[in-house]
């Protein structure tokens, strides 16, 4: 008989054996080492939690005891900081020019959990809920003004709104890095959520810092106007 344990990933409920759970907890330490010289370990980190669970809810579900076989198929899926210091040494080898490329080819490795398109409400894009924008995405439309156009149309037969507010209620909002990227059904991995995290983390800290140099530019025009008034 073999023991229990009650966890919290990623915010969601698991019941996992005490030797998945050892295994879970070493991965877990080793993307730490991995990821400790990034500038937001905790947020990276977190995101991969978040992956692990919808992956473990995908394929075993939330009722489910998760065993070592599940942790392997999610590691597998996600990667280990072994595998890509490998494939950063072998690019470095070759002294390839397109990384892109190179990257596209590691994606391949795959198990049994297949990492597919999945229909989000895009909230980055969106005029009311993001279900347009999401749709476009999903059917590969470059722009989705031409669904919105749909359901303008569609609107002239009173079934549109109706439409819209079931798509709203039914179809989930794409709030982590790992629902954006299965939106645009790119391959999810330690490195590309690694990534997408840290280009967040710098455009928003790109923004505050023009924002700064803005609110400081604003504040001499000001002074400089005070000095003219009283001369």
């Amino acid at each position: 008989m073999k023991k229990i344990v009650n966890i919290n990933l990623g915010g969601y409920p698991f019941t996992i054996d005490v030797d998945a759970y050892e295994k879970m907890e070493s991965y877990f330490s080793s993307l730490e080492k991995y990821f400790s010289n990034y500038e937001n370990p905790h947020e990276i980190i977190f995101d991969i939690e978040i992956r692990m669970a919808e992956l473990f809810k995908e394929n075993a579900g939330t009722n489910a005891i998760l065993s070592n076989q599940d942790v392997e198929e999610a590691i597998k899926v996600l990667g280990t900081p072994e595998d890509f210091s490998k494939e950063d040494l072998e690019e470095n080898e070759k002294e390839t020019d397109n990384l892109n490329n190179d990257r596209s080819r590691h994606y391949k490795r795959r198990s049994e959990y297949s990492v597919g398109k999945k229909i989000f409400r895009d909230p980055e894009n969106k005029i009311i809920g993001g279900v347009c924008s999401g749709l476009a995405t999903y059917f590969g439309i470059p722009d989705p003004i031409w669904i919105r156009i749909l359901f303008i149309v569609l609107v002239f037969s009173g079934i549109s709104p109706v439409i819209y507010i079931i798509l709203l209620i039914l179809i989930p909002k794409a709030v982590t890095e790992a629902d954006r990227k299965e939106m645009r059904g790119e391959p999810i991995d330690i490195d590309t959520i690694a990534k997408s995290i840290e280009d967040e983390i710098g455009n928003i800290t790109d923004q505050f810092q023009d924002f700064a140099s803005s609110f400081k530019n604003r504040r001499k025009d000001r002074r400089a106007n005070r000095r003219r008034r009283r001369r």
